[in-house]
């Protein structure tokens, strides 16, 4: 030893470096991507995911989310159904066909309450919609930590016969 420790001190410093190592690490922590061309609702969001002990990665389209899914081992995605650029359904759908992916689970956290596009967006693909204007970022957080808990079973995967426009 290059310095006297006393038992308590020593005992201290243990626990502190046993805390490190499961804490610190960013292995067990499930990996949220976030979707969402509006930078500021992304926030609102990603606070309380943090807080919570997710790591929280945000895209703003559709190219920057499937770079992002390519460089992370993403465990779940939450985006907003209408992006710019590329539809959200068009995401979804590329999500769903890549073996690498499709098990991920999708949340649509959607700006609009219009019953057609939420049942394209289920069809395509996700697993859950959300209205922002009624889903706080705890209730939010709550659902996301049902998925992670009970390992919901993903939607199947769309057939290549869907068509790309």
């Amino acid at each position: 030893m290059f310095i006297n420790l006393t038992a308590l001190h020593y005992e201290l410093i243990k626990k502190y470096v046993a805390s490190m190592s499961s804490e610190g690490t960013d292995l067990d922590k499930k990996k949220i991507l976030m979707i969402d061309p509006d930078p500021l609702k992304r926030r609102i969001y990603k606070g309380k995911l943090i807080s919570d002990g997710f790591i929280v990665f945000e895209a703003g389209n559709g190219t920057e989310a499937f770079g992002i899914m390519q460089e992370r081992d993403i465990d779940l995605v939450l985006m907003d159904l209408y992006l710019k650029e590329q539809s959200g359904l068009d995401v979804i759908a590329g999500i769903r066909e890549n073996p690498l992916w499709n098990g991920v689970p999708i949340i649509i956290l959607a700006s609009k309450d219009i019953l057609y596009d939420i049942t394209r967006a289920k069809t395509a693909g996700a697993n859950e919609v959300l209205l922002k204007m009624t889903t706080p970022p705890i209730k939010l957080s709550g659902v996301i930590k049902k998925y992670f808990a009970q390992k919901q079973p993903v939607k199947a995967v769309p057939g290549p016969s869907s068509k790309k426009g």
